[in-house]
């Protein structure tokens, strides 16, 4: 599950093996906010042309069961007497907007397309600048310089938290667009290193 915690970023040390110029134009330290302690991402290939990352079943499963419990309450509380009622039907509709929300703000979409050659990222979060990144991002393939991956610490009061990892994409301009960041290190590898022999583009890893 997706989490609100506090992250502690790392030293942002660019990795001595990297003698590439545009790596030391990059920042370093992590793109976004939080991040999810189990695999909230997977990468699917759509095509021989188009691969994509998509939210996974497990991520989702719980803000939609809040929703669909909210509309099952709501719809108790509408046939229920007005003095009866009132109480189901606050508890659905709290129920239904934290459902929604979630769901809104961290159902993500990212997707490679040769045949075009444009990448769309399609999600709604809030970055380390506490913006509100807005879809989609758009770029084109060719753009997309190396694959960048990165590790932080996420944790909150009263406990030691979690490690967190980043993949994230490096364009010629400098600029970064965050396309997984979940706390399982196996698959963010495996998703990476396919990611990166489709594009044809190198992995500028980060992660001890």
């Amino acid at each position: 599950m997706i989490t609100t915690l506090k992250e502690e970023s790392p030293r942002g040390s660019i990795p001595s093996s990297l003698s590439d110029p545009l790596a030391s134009k990059i920042s370093w330290q992590p793109l976004v906010n939080g991040g999810s302690g189990g695999r909230s991402c997977k990468l699917v290939r759509v095509g021989h042309a188009k691969i994509e990352f998509r939210s996974t079943v497990a991520f989702i499963l719980l803000p939609t069961m809040l929703l669909l419990a909210g509309l099952l309450v709501i719809w108790a509380g509408v046939r229920s007497s007005l003095s009866d009622g009132i109480g189901p039907l606050i508890l659905g509709v709290l129920s239904f907007c934290v459902g929604g929300i979630y769901l809104y703000f961290q159902t993500t979409r990212s997707v490679f397309d040769k045949q075009s050659g444009v990448f769309t990222k399609t999600k709604r979060s809030i970055n380390s600048l506490g913006n509100l990144e807005r879809a989609p991002q758009k770029g084109a393939l060719n753009d997309i310089h190396a694959l960048q991956l990165l590790a932080k610490n996420v944790r909150s009061r009263g406990s030691s938290g979690f490690k967190c990892y980043e993949l994230n994409l490096v364009f010629d301009n400098a600029s970064r667009i965050n396309v997984a960041n979940h706390g399982n290190l196996q698959w963010i590898r495996e998703d990476a290193t396919t990611l990166a022999v489709f594009l044809g583009k190198p992995i500028w890893g980060a992660i001890g």
